[in-house]
């Protein structure tokens, strides 16, 4: 496969902004419902295990009661499930609704998440950054390589009978939205080490 390279877009309006700021504010939610359930255990309820939002291991002060409580492998505690308390912690956890913020990507016609290029024995995901600053500004980052245009025409005409069978040219004729301003990978850096250091000034 030819050389695989990125591409980068800032983003500060548009579906995308809305769509990580509903995610956004059900996570932001989620830690406000997480609290006290974790402050009825004993477990710390500002910090925790966590998988695109969702809490997957308990965190305390000092080793949990092992007859209601596992020691993950990837880290932290959980409720056991043949216990009938640990069950009912469990379930009040998995009620919490929480939002995957990378899976955004979708209302552009990517997948965060999820790989969208294979090559090199690699998959390659798009991915999102976000500064929350007012306005909120994203940036997203897409695996690319560059293909014979007359294979992506190939591509669009065995597409339209329904005989196209190739996930990587799906990707390759994606198009950014009118809303995604292409810019340079130092461009994208340079906004992320300018934010952090303004944090740190306010700190």
């Amino acid at each position: 496969m030819k050389g695989i390279y990125r591409r980068y877009f800032r983003v500060t309006e548009g579906p995308l902004v809305a769509a990580v700021k509903e995610a956004t504010a059900i996570n932001e939610q989620a830690k406000k419902e997480y609290q006290p359930i974790l402050e009825s255990i004993g477990a710390k309820s500002t910090q925790w295990y966590q998988q695109d939002n969702r809490l997957v291991g308990l965190m305390f002060e000092k080793e949990p009661d092992k007859s209601l409580f596992k020691e993950k492998k990837r880290g932290g505690w959980w409720p056991k499930s043949n216990s009938k308390k640990g069950k009912e912690i469990a379930t009040k956890l998995a009620a919490v609704k929480t939002a995957d913020v990378s899976k955004s990507l979708k209302v552009v016609g990517l997948y965060g998440g999820n790989p969208v290029l294979f090559g090199n024995g690699r998959a390659y995901y798009s991915t999102l950054t976000t500064i929350p600053s007012d306005p909120l500004v994203i940036f997203v980052s897409v695996p690319w390589y560059d293909e014979n245009p007359e294979t992506l025409e190939k591509c669009k005409e065995d597409r339209a009978k329904g005989s196209h069978r190739s996930s990587n040219l799906d990707h390759i004729l994606w198009e950014p939205t009118v809303d995604m301003a292409p810019v340079k990978k130092w461009e994208v850096d340079k906004a992320i080490d300018d934010w952090n250091m303004s944090v740190r000034a306010e700190g």
